[in-house]
């Protein structure tokens, strides 16, 4: 019997790989490609000297679980309790083997031939890569495709009038935007960064940097707002004009309060729509 050096490393690779994808599963947290890359080639280099050590069993043993500690660190540290996560690594290790050790006992017939000859004469790993290296870019394909049209779904085009400029962009409808003002009980339309650098001029950002706000407008006045991700303070003006474009009809909003934000709202959004509005 051979055993090719290509076979062993491009088995522990693929499998090693696959045994930490099904465990981040089930564990249900975020994978990451550089852990299980990292757990991948350490583990084939121990697979690749393994057979060479001339050691007791007991000391052989240990190595073995030294590996796997060593791996289970390496995949969950900082991500999941070590504990936990290594006794699922190791589950997972355990039904991945017995599921080699069934397809080679169907095919040869016998449990000795299956525990040492290889299943067929082509790396296993072989068998795993070709339907992974099909799925990812589908999946992926597909989560794009649907997060594009999601989007568009909420997507409306818009023009804005304010401080003697017209400009036109991209408004999303953020369901979570519920935000009015108090004083007038108008809702709010919230600018991104981008948009918020093309109404103000180098002037105005100079005024609202000295905190003086109320020379750029006299009813601008800045608000707090608290969000998911942290207090954001925004300058509150009355535009213009907004129009507003859905199903190819043109919506003059008068109405409306607008909220200049200094922090960018996602790519492509100029606006963050508010229910209210519509």
């Amino acid at each position: 019997m051979y055993v090719y050096i290509e076979y062993v490393i491009i088995d522990n690779l693929v499998i090693t790989a696959l045994i930490a994808l099904a465990s981040y599963s089930v564990l249900r947290v975020k994978l990451s490609k550089k852990r299980i890359a990292a757990a991948s080639i350490l583990g084939t280099i121990v697979a690749i000297f393994y057979p060479f050590m001339r050691f007791r069993f007991a000391f052989l043993l240990l190595i073995r679980v030294a590996l796997a500690a060593i791996l289970s660190f390496i995949l969950f540290y900082k991500k999941s309790k070590l504990i936990k996560s290594a006794i699922v690594f190791l589950l997972v290790t355990a039904t991945v083997g017995g599921l080699i050790f069934m397809v080679g006992f169907v095919i040869s017939g016998d449990a000795v031939t299956a525990l040492i000859n290889p299943i067929a004469q082509f790396p296993i790993g072989l068998i795993f890569i070709i339907p992974l290296s099909i799925y990812f870019p589908i999946k992926k394909l597909t989560i794009s495709i649907a997060k594009s049209r999601q989007k568009k779904e909420f997507n409306y085009a818009f023009e804005i009038s304010v401080f003697d400029k017209t400009l036109s962009g991209t408004a999303f409808l953020d369901s979570g935007n519920m935000l009015f003002d108090d004083q007038s009980g108008l809702a709010v339309v919230v600018a991104s960064e981008r948009l918020c650098l093309k109404i103000l001029s180098p002037q105005q950002i100079v005024k609202l940097a000295q905190g003086n706000e109320k020379q750029i407008c006299t009813s601008a006045r800045f608000i707090t707002v608290n969000t998911i991700a942290g207090t954001n303070k925004l300058l509150l003006i009355k535009p213009q004009k907004f129009k507003l474009y859905t199903a190819d009809k043109q919506n003059i909003i008068k109405d409306i309060m607008l909220a200049l934000s200094f922090k960018n709202l996602g790519d492509n959004t100029d606006i963050l729509l508010s229910p209210l509005v519509l």
